[in-house]
């Protein structure tokens, strides 16, 4: 018995899912955002000008060429306009559209330009192409969350090899999964998949305080926090408003 005023299942449930959700969305959207960007990005100096003199903005013509509208997406990326990286990758994919990296590099600019319908239809191509696509893999994964359909996201996952950033993203995506599933228990096994790099032990003590915590552990919930919490050498703001809250829900604010 713990000292949790009852909210009710249905605000519980509630809960749950918004925190699905925003896990889920929250880390594809960093890897996503890195996933092809230039090696080096210089850093822009705004000087301040009496009279700013007006930019010569070079239009690049459309092209039927699907090397010329890749190079002209890449020369868009590399000046970090998004929306003309995706319009000239998407030309050039639909005058190639069987070639994998132009298929990737659209799917990235339109997934990074949140225009998530058309990202998802070029996952599922990628993905058909290869299989072992990161980013791709982890989109559908959330397309599938965002529909309900928890049971296909954890398939997908359990599609995608552990390596890179997925050995931190596929435990934690499939951990809330598991959440979605109401298997509470699973997902506190996945999360205790991050206990073999170090690096991730604020990400496996932080999750798992959310789970206990949706799971009625409060006692687990409130020393996962800790553990998080003392890991960052007092604390993210993230961290410490989640123990905040943590404490308010209990009563203890």
């Amino acid at each position: 018995m713990n000292g949790r005023c009852d909210s009710g299942v249905s605000r519980r449930s509630l809960g749950r899912k918004l925190l699905i959700v925003g896990a889920a969305l929250g880390l594809v959207a960093c890897v996503a955002s890195n996933a092809e960007s230039p090696s080096t990005v210089a850093t822009p100096v705004v000087v301040p000008e009496p009279e700013p003199v007006k930019p010569i903005i070079f239009e690049l013509p459309e092209s039927r060429s699907p090397l010329g509208g890749y190079l002209a997406g890449r020369l868009a990326r590399r000046d970090l306009d998004g929306a003309a990286a995706s319009k000239y990758f998407v030309q050039a994919l639909i005058n190639d559209p069987d070639n994998p990296d132009i298929l990737n590099s659209a799917f990235l600019a339109l997934h990074n330009q949140g225009r998530m319908k058309e990202a998802v239809v070029l996952a599922r191509r990628l993905v058909d192409m290869k299989p072992n696509a990161a980013v791709a893999g982890l989109t559908l994964a959330v397309d599938s969350i965002m529909r309900g359909e928890f049971g296909e996201a954890s398939q997908r996952l359990e599609n995608l090899p552990l390596q890179g950033y997925n050995s931190l993203l596929v435990p934690l995506l499939s951990a809330w999964v598991s959440v979605g599933l109401d298997r509470y228990a699973d997902a506190k096994t996945k999360i205790d998949g991050l206990d073999t790099n170090q690096a991730f032990f604020v990400f496996r003590d932080f999750h798992r305080g959310l789970i206990n915590e949706l799971a009625g552990e409060d006692e687990v919930a409130e020393r996962s926090y800790l553990a998080a919490h003392d890991i960052q050498s007092g604390g993210s703001y993230r961290t410490v408003t989640a123990l905040g809250g943590f404490y308010e829900r209990l009563g203890r604010g």
